[in-house]
């Protein structure tokens, strides 16, 4: 499986635009991050999206408590 990070960084980008005026006090992240392919997911690549989005929300949003839940799809398997 391939993961366009461009699209990911656009959709990342997008919020940030939005809401760079205001002032945000928190971020709850409400999970389900990884693909809904679940046919097709791999522990160690479930981790490495998680990571990776991580990355990118701390990056955009420096200095912003953020707050992940779990979702029911980032276990391996899925609905664990």
């Amino acid at each position: 499986m391939t993961i366009d990070f461009r699209r990911i960084l656009y959709n990342v980008y997008n919020v940030t635009s939005l809401i760079i005026w205001q002032d945000v006090a928190y971020i709850i992240w409400t999970g389900d991050l990884t693909p809904h392919d679940v046919w097709s997911t791999a522990k160690e690549e479930n981790i490495m999206i998680i990571d990776r989005l991580m990355t990118l929300m701390q990056q955009y949003f420096p200095g912003v408590p953020l707050y992940p839940t779990l979702g029911n799809h980032e276990s391996h398997p899925v609905n664990t």
